[in-house]
């Protein structure tokens, strides 16, 4: 059974769209719109144009993520070869125990004890210059 309004008129769903006008004397005349959209071509520009938008924003958003994650990694490895005493020099020495810091800060005369583990220091070598 096809579809029907609230009068009870059967109505078309998809296709054309019928439009029924009323000509003042009680008459109806029945109006087909021949390949008209629901939704009119300005619609579609505006919703495309915000779908665009949205798009171009969560591409940038992503890239601001990126390089955040990427700032962050490089962050980390830097303070993985920096010396964790003065934290302004890369690592030049390790220790027997493996925990290594920079030539200035492991020094005989300053470091007696591993600055990480507490274990006395009886090795030292040279990473790299």
């Amino acid at each position: 059974m096809p579809p029907s309004d609230q009068e009870g008129d059967e109505v078309e769903v998809g296709g054309n769209l019928t439009k029924v006008k009323d000509n003042g004397e009680g008459d109806e005349e029945a109006e087909v719109l021949e390949d008209k959209k629901v939704i009119d071509e300005a619609e579609m520009w505006r919703i495309a144009q915000e779908a665009a938008e949205r798009a171009k924003r969560a591409a940038e958003e992503e890239k601001e993520e990126v390089v955040r994650e990427l700032r962050d990694k490089l962050e980390q490895l830097e303070m993985e070869v920096c010396c964790a005493i003065c934290m302004d020099q890369r690592c030049t020495v390790a220790f027997q125990c493996g925990h290594t810091a920079c030539a200035d800060c492991s020094s005989p005369s300053r470091l007696r004890l591993c600055h990480i583990c507490r274990q006395s220091i009886k090795r030292r070598t040279t990473l790299y210059n």
